[in-house]
């Protein structure tokens, strides 16, 4: 370990549970909680059907090829979008993936917020919320829940190593898995990873299914190494990584939340 790593939380344990018994047990929330608080990563077992992340996969490649990517600071009222982003100097974070983003105040096609809703309630159970926590449609909000679609191109996709902010709004930020990492499946190589106490990437993906749901506290260090680094990269085969973020972010200028922040002080 560096000299600073004593700076930050790091990775203990990898636990699996199934989506379904989440609201069906008994204090199996409260144990996630305290899984989560102490370090581990949470692997939440066939959260969504395989066949509908495909047919999402699907529509976002039509909107991806066929529209114009635009830049929005994240306010109230925003339209539905997607950006390219490519160590954008606006990014707390930098990386190179396609963004897609979507809010309750605007109407889509899949009705999104609807049908991830379980995975909100989750997240804001975990944080203490009420489980419709900013989810409410209100154009007042700092803080607002945005379902964020991402892909990591082969070739170049990726996302620089950081720690995002814990707090009221979040202790962690849930992952819907939604490819397959493997020698025949979306990519080979890289991927999601979160850093272990012994200061080694633990790649999560390594261990997924699609449709699974990925948790982790998020103020550990995390990132995303690149994608199938030895491809030649073209972003119009969509061939890489997708996942989806249970995001809850504040809006542009907003105080209440810190910023997410890229590490520079941990030795891997």
């Amino acid at each position: 370990m560096s000299s600073n790593s004593k700076n930050h939380k790091f990775l203990k344990n990898i636990k699996k549970y199934k989506f379904s018994e989440i609201f069906l047990k008994k204090n199996l929330i409260k144990i996630i909680q305290k899984d989560l608080l102490n370090g581990d990563l949470i692997i939440l077992r066939s959260a969504f059907d395989k066949s509908l992340i495909n047919q999402i996969k699907r529509y976002l490649i039509s909107i991806g090829s066929n529209s114009l990517p635009k830049y929005y600071q994240l306010k109230n009222g925003i339209p539905n979008h997607h950006r390219i982003i490519r160590n954008d100097p606006r990014s707390y974070v930098k990386g190179c993936f396609h963004q897609f983003s979507f809010f309750n105040w605007n109407q889509d096609v899949f009705n999104f917020f609807e049908i991830f809703k379980k995975g909100y309630w989750l997240k804001n159970i975990l944080s203490g919320n009420n489980k419709n926590e900013f989810l409410n449609i209100n154009l007042n909000n700092e803080i607002i829940s945005r379902i964020c679609f991402q892909f990591y191109p082969a070739g170049c996709g990726y996302l620089n190593l950081h720690a995002d902010p814990v707090g009221n709004h979040q202790l962690a930020a849930p992952i819907l898995i939604m490819s397959e990492k493997s020698n025949n499946g979306d990519f080979k190589n890289g991927g999601g990873y979160v850093i272990n106490t012994n200061n080694k990437k633990i790649f999560f993906e390594d261990h997924t299914k699609i449709g699974d749901i990925v948790l982790y506290d998020a103020s550990i260090p995390h990132g995303v190494d690149i994608i199938d680094k030895k491809k030649k990269n073209n972003w119009l085969e969509f061939k890489g990584r997708w996942m989806m973020f249970f995001a809850t972010n504040k809006v542009n200028d907003s105080k209440l939340i810190k910023n997410s922040k890229e590490i520079n002080d941990v030795q891997l």
